[in-house]
């Protein structure tokens, strides 16, 4: 229930701002496409400069 709350303000935040850091973020590969995809459909396009 936490993880759902911190997502929901990370969400908010990103709303307000523009944009959000995010401290901590495992380094696995591919991670973040990982999380941006449990918060929608991502266009690769934006995130492939980023990503590889």
């Amino acid at each position: 229930m936490a993880e759902k709350k911190s997502t929901y303000d990370l969400l908010i935040d990103f709303y307000k701002y523009g944009f959000v850091i995010i401290k901590n973020v495992p380094t696995e590969d591919k991670y973040l496409l990982k999380f941006v995809n449990s918060i929608g459909p991502v266009k690769i396009q934006i995130l492939e400069n980023i990503l590889m």
